[in-house]
C-alpha cells in the first residue's frame, strides 16, 4: 500500500484516490471510476519529503444495492455521489459515486455505515437525499425523488400589484456542509433552487427534499412598472408530500437613483460601473444589499452616459461609480423614497 511521488514543485495539492476495478477500466465510466474516491490536500515544501496516509474508511464496508424511482416509475442513468454526514471538511474527505442502470438500479461495493447525503442528478432533478447505510454486509435502499411544494405570490406592497420577473432563490437551512456539498452547490444556506415569478406574481418550486428552508427574493417590478425591493421570508419547515403555500408576500417600494457620468477629455466608449450600498454599512459587511448597474459612454454620442441603480429600499445610500484607468468617484448619503427616481 505504499505509494510515491518525485519531483513535485513546493505548493499545496489537492490527490484524489480512486479504486480503479477492471469494470470501470473497461467501461470508462467516470462515475463508476470515481467509486470509493478520497480527496486529501498535501502541503509540499522544498527539499523535504512529505508524508501522507490514505485510509479507506469503506474497506470492507457495507454492499449497498438500490434503486431511484420518481412518482414510482425507475430513474434511468442517474448520477449518484454519496458524501458521509458526519465527516468531511474542505481539506479532507471521501466520498462514492456510482449511476444507475436502465432500470434504475445502483450499486455501491463497499461503504462505511451510518448517514449519508446522496446528491443526485437525473436531468430533470438535481438535488440531495439523506439516507443511512447499515452496520451489515449487505443492504437495499430505495430513493424516491422528493415530491413536495412550494408556491407562492409576489405583491406591490399597498397596492398589490403582483410582481413579475423578480429572482427567488430557495435556501435549505442547516444542510451539509462538506467539500461535496459544496462542490454541487448544497451547502448550508446556499440556494437549493432558483426561478422566477410569472407575469400575475406567482411562484412554484417542485418535487423539494424535506428540510428547513429560506425563501429569498430580489428586487423586481411590478405591473405597473413601478421597482420593488427584496425580502426574506422566516425560516419554514418542509414535510414529504407537502404542498407549502405561503400566499401573498408583500415586496416594499423601491426607489431608483439615475447616475449620469461626465468623462473629462476625449471620445471613444467607455464602459463605466455604478455600485451602491446603504449608508453606514461598510462595503463588504453584506453583499447581497450592494447594487451595481453598468453603463457607457459611445463615440459620436454628445448625450452624457447613465446608469440607473433599481431595487433600493427607502434610506440613505453610498455609491461610488468606477471606470477602467479612471479614478473612482463617490456619492455619500443619497436619499432615496419608494417609488421615486433620483438623478444625480
Amino acid at each position: 500500500g505504499i505509494y510515491w511521488m518525485d519531483n513535485l514543485r513546493p505548493g499545496s495539492y489537492n490527490m484524489i484516490t480512486a479504486v480503479l476495478d477492471d469494470e470501470s477500466l473497461f467501461t470508462g465510466d467516470v462515475m463508476t471510476m470515481l467509486s470509493g474516491s478520497r480527496i486529501t490536500t498535501a502541503s509540499i515544501r522544498e527539499n523535504q519529503v512529505t508524508e501522507l496516509d490514505i485510509i479507506d474508511f469503506s474497506a470492507g464496508g457495507c454492499r449497498l444495492e438500490g434503486e431511484i424511482l420518481d412518482r414510482g416509475i425507475p430513474v434511468p442513468n442517474a448520477n449518484i455521489a454519496l458524501m458521509k454526514a458526519d465527516r468531511g471538511g474542505i481539506l479532507d474527505f471521501g466520498f462514492s459515486t456510482a449511476r444507475s442502470d436502465e432500470n434504475g438500479k445502483f450499486l455501491f461495493k463497499s461503504l462505511e455505515p451510518g448517514e449519508y447525503r446522496a446528491q443526485i442528478d437525473t436531468g430533470d432533478w438535481n438535488g440531495a437525499i439523506e439516507m443511512e447505510v447499515m452496520d451489515a454486509p449487505e443492504d437495499y435502499v430505495v430513493l424516491e425523488i422528493p415530491t413536495s411544494t412550494i408556491r407562492g405570490r409576489l405583491v406591490a406592497a399597498g397596492s398589490g400589484e403582483p410582481v413579475s420577473e423578480a429572482r427567488l432563490s430557495l435556501s435549505s437551512i442547516g444542510g451539509s456542509s462538506s467539500t461535496i456539498a459544496i462542490m454541487f452547490g448544497q451547502s448550508g444556506s446556499s440556494p437549493s433552487a432558483r426561478t422566477r415569478s410569472k407575469e400575475d406574481g406567482s411562484f412554484e418550486f417542485e418535487r423539494v427534499a424535506p428540510g428547513r428552508y429560506q425563501l429569498k427574493i430580489r428586487s423586481g417590478e411590478n405591473s405597473s412598472g413601478q421597482s420593488v425591493g427584496g425580502h426574506t421570508t422566516d425560516t419554514f419547515t418542509l414535510r414529504e408530500g407537502d404542498i407549502q403555500n405561503l400566499g401573498d408576500i408583500a415586496l416594499p417600494v423601491a426607489g431608483k437613483i439615475e447616475i449620469s457620468v461626465v468623462f473629462a477629455g476625449g471620445d471613444g466608449r467607455r464602459w463605466f460601473q455604478v455600485e451602491a450600498w446603504p449608508s453606514g454599512e461598510e462595503r463588504e459587511t453584506n453583499p447581497r444589499e450592494r447594487k451595481t448597474a453598468r453603463g457607457s459612454s459611445r463615440r459620436g454620442d454628445e448625450s452624457m452616459p447613465t446608469a440607473t441603480l433599481s431595487g433600493l429600499l427607502p434610506g440613505e445610500w453610498d455609491i461610488e461609480v468606477s471606470a477602467d484607468g479612471w479614478a473612482s468617484a463617490k456619492l455619500a448619503g443619497v436619499s432615496v423614497a419608494g417609488g421615486e427616481t433620483v438623478t444625480k
